[in-house]
């Protein structure tokens, strides 16, 4: 870059560092922009769903619908650590009774076909 457009080196290097930490924030201002978008879009059915004068039915369907919320994310969470072998242990999900069983569920990879 230097030689192509006859600046010293440390402009060249100042151009360089300053395109990185453009990127670098450009980046971590769009990440936050898409988590607050879908943190709102999350939020939607909460304000949405809710049946009048059926106090009861409500708490219901919230406790079903957070049951099934939180087994997706120990689904999840159970995937992301069969990762982590070296940092846990290889045999502690395998030694685990809830981890067995939400491995056993194996919902992540029904609609894949290999």
């Amino acid at each position: 870059m230097r030689d192509e457009q006859d600046i010293t080196l440390r402009a060249a290097m100042t151009q360089v560092y300053c395109a990185r930490l453009c990127y670098v924030l450009v980046t971590s201002v769009g990440f936050l922009l898409i988590l607050l978008i879908l943190a709102a879009i999350g939020n939607l059915p909460n304000l949405a769903f809710q049946l009048p004068n059926r106090e009861k039915l409500n708490d219901i369907g919230g406790a079903a619908f957070g049951a099934v919320n939180g087994v997706c994310f120990g689904i999840l969470l159970c995937w992301a650590l069969q990762f982590a072998g070296p940092v846990i242990g290889r045999d502690t999900l395998a030694h685990t009774a809830l981890a067995k069983a939400l491995q056993a569920i194996d919902v992540l990879t029904l609609g894949v076909g290999v």
